[in-house]
């Protein structure tokens, strides 16, 4: 019985590990708000996340990626939002990896690659990320 109990607790606490996880990339640069716009829009695509809604006048931009071997179910979802402050552009995209999915990348790694994608068309960005756990500047 006490070996029961220790096995469901395992795999209660196996499976809790894997629920949504959120992070959040902080990107800046001096360029204008139309070639981050598009830069941001391209990189959506490098990394594998399909373009949902967007709206230019508001710099908005909403993307999923869905998991092609469990009949298209949604694995992973990002808001960008795209400003003026202060004379710089920022993006800021919070990426949310649904519960339930095991393996494929966390969230951090999905704001890691989408902030390195950008800066492949602005080589000024900067970019900040974080989740719960720590936080990544460089």
């Amino acid at each position: 019985m006490k070996k029961t109990i220790g096995t469901l607790l395992i795999i209660f606490i196996t499976c809790n590990s894997f629920g949504q996880m959120v992070a959040v990339g902080q990107y800046s640069t001096k360029d204008s708000s139309d070639k981050v716009y598009n830069a941001a829009i391209e990189a959506i695509s490098e990394i594998q996340f399909s373009v949902k809604t967007t709206d230019i006048q508001e710099g908005i931009i909403q993307a999923e990626r869905q998991n092609t071997d469990l009949n298209m179910q949604v694995f992973a979802s990002v808001s960008v939002i795209i400003k003026q402050v202060d004379g710089k552009t920022l993006v800021q995209a919070t990426f949310i990896r649904n519960p339930g999915f095991i393996g494929g990348r966390k969230s951090l790694k999905m704001a890691q690659k989408y902030g390195d994608y950008i800066k492949k068309v602005i080589s000024d960005l900067e970019i900040s990320i974080e989740d719960k756990k720590h936080k990544m500047i460089y």
